[in-house]
């Protein structure tokens, strides 16, 4: 049963100590209509946000007059009609007896609503989506790609970490994040050489596979295998993402550091330092506000510290400070205060430049 309700009372039998809340039921969307329900055990999900209309997602039990709570979906002001309108429409492609049509019908709903701007709606889209790229890949096509990313600034924020899943893994699916790499070269030989390693890097199983090709291509592409290597930070295998990120920052191009932090958030341990370190051999200004925020990440401190020193500027130097200051006063912390007042000196800004010097030989 689903019903849009409201939070009428809420308590405690004294003979069982069973939680008891009644709602009164607003709208009913599946499962006949009541005036009231008696959730059993529903715990804080029933009794979060009193004030606001829900979406109770609920399971009979043996009673027949009390329903066990499976899911519970607050309504904030101005929701409730595009939630239960997602839901209907949702509810009626699901009752379509043909496989087939059921999965391109439930395809398009779900591709109109990732613009909306519901994030219940927005949400229940990009896990409908996210599900038929795993059960009916076929669907996808370039155009639905470009019509996904088109939606990247109005998707509501609380439903931005599944968007960008599901652009990620549409990109991968159609091989579409490393779409057009090769135009980095001039038409001949070096184009129709990378044309046919990029063919083989989407054909090959295994993350190992591509690292090890991915050297190849990068030895043999230098600078010019840039934009490949911005494809390869969707690639579906940590360690290929984590080595691409290695040798963005070794070409120092700025306009990497878009691609380095749009994964930024998702990405965890040797490749969240590999984004940020490659941010930092950038050097680019754009990347600090990225530099700051990983700072909250304390796997990741001691990468953010050094890329704000490669940085630099104002900025950089009274974030330094500012660290420093904080780090005085917390016993345990000497040997990171060490490597800030390293990155302060004469002997960082040699070492930094001669680290540029020797990239530039080694990848123009």
């Amino acid at each position: 049963m689903i019903v849009l309700a409201r939070l009428d009372t809420d308590e405690i039998l004294p003979v069982h100590q069973i939680q008891l809340t009644r709602f009164s039921v607003v709208q009913s969307i599946k499962g006949g209509d009541r005036k009231q329900v008696m959730v059993g055990g529903a715990g804080t999900r029933g009794g979060l946000f009193r004030e606001l209309d829900k979406v109770l997602f609920l399971k009979r039990l043996k009673s027949d007059s009390i329903f066990e709570l499976v899911d519970v979906v607050d309504l904030v002001e101005g929701e409730g009609p595009l939630v239960t309108e997602t839901l209907r429409s949702y509810l009626a492609i699901g009752a379509e007896v043909r496989p087939g049509e059921r999965e391109r019908s439930l395809f398009s709903l779900s591709l109109e609503n990732v613009g909306r701007s519901s994030v219940f709606a927005c949400r229940v889209a990009c896990n409908e989506l996210l599900r038929l790229a795993r059960t009916s890949p076929y669907l996808f096509k370039i155009r639905h790609l470009e019509r996904l990313r088109g939606h990247r600034s109005s998707v509501p924020v609380a439903s931005r970490p599944v968007y960008r899943r599901l652009v990620r893994r549409v990109s991968q699916l159609l091989g579409a994040h490393v779409l057009g790499a090769e135009e980095a070269f001039p038409p001949g030989p070096a184009r129709d050489e990378l044309r046919g390693a990029i063919n083989r890097f989407l054909a090959l199983e295994t993350g190992a596979e591509r690292v090890v090709l991915l050297d190849s291509m990068a030895k043999a592409g230098r600078r010019r295998l840039r934009r490949f290597c911005e494809g390869a930070l969707l690639d579906g295998a940590r360690e290929v993402r984590t080595r691409a990120a290695w040798y963005l920052g070794e070409f120092g191009n700025a306009g990497s550091v878009e691609a380095l932090a749009a994964g930024l958030v998702e990405a965890k341990g040797a490749e969240r330092v590999a984004r940020i370190e490659a941010i930092g051999k950038i050097g680019a200004p754009a990347g600090f506000p990225h530099v700051v925020k990983a700072l909250e990440r304390n796997d990741a401190v001691d990468a953010a510290l050094e890329a704000a020193a490669r940085i630099g500027g104002l900025e950089a130097t009274n974030l330094l400070d500012r660290v420093e200051r904080a780090l005085s006063r917390t016993p345990g912390e000497e040997a990171r205060l060490q490597r800030i007042r390293y990155y302060r000196g004469d002997a960082f800004a040699k070492a930094e430049a001669k680290r540029r010097r020797d990239a530039k030989l080694a990848w123009d």
